[in-house]
Order: C-alpha cells, then structure tokens, then sequence
C-alpha cells in the first residue's frame, strides 16, 4: 500500500497467477534477493519457475526521497523476519515532521 501511495501508477505486484504474482515481486525485490531468501530456508525453486521468473535486478526507486526509499526498501522484504514492523515504520525518519 505504502508503494503504492508513493508510486500511483497502478498496483505494483498485480499478478494473474501465482507464477505471474511472483514474476511481479521479482521484477520489483530482484533475482538474487529471491535465491538468497530460498537458500537460507531451504527452499528448492523448479527449473520451470526459474525459467519463467529468469534474471532481474533491484528496482532502484531513484525518484524517491532518500528516506521514502529507505522505509520502502525495509518494507519490501522476502524473509518476514527482516521486514520493518508496523510499529518500527511509524517511528520511520518519512513520517517526521519537516520544519
């Protein structure tokens, strides 16, 4: 949602399938991110899924401020256990005020 607000577009992982709903997070989180999260849990990903999701790099966000993109990049984690909490993201450096 966060994304979303901050890049209104459209929905920013709007797949028609499962395969296409992780192409869509993939395109966004990166390649590398996704084999990182599957190796640290053990995770085995089929060669036809790979063959489908194929290489992408890191969406840069580069028209973002620094801090928006900093919130969005704790956000917009593969391994729950590294994303920003909701309570930690209102303590966030973007939601203070500016004087």
């Amino acid at each position: 949602m966060f994304a979303e607000l901050l890049l209104p577009k459209q929905p920013i992982f709007s797949g028609k399938s499962t395969s296409d709903q992780l192409l869509k997070i993939v395109k966004v989180l990166g390649t590398k991110k996704l084999y990182e999260y599957a190796t640290e849990y053990n995770i085995e990903i089929d060669q036809s899924l790979k063959d489908i999701l194929g290489k992408h790099s890191e969406k840069p966000f580069e028209n973002l401020s620094n801090e928006a993109r900093n919130l969005l990049d704790k956000m917009l984690q593969y391994d729950h256990t590294k994303r920003i909490t909701a309570r930690e993201a209102m303590s966030h450096d973007f939601f203070k005020l500016k004087k």
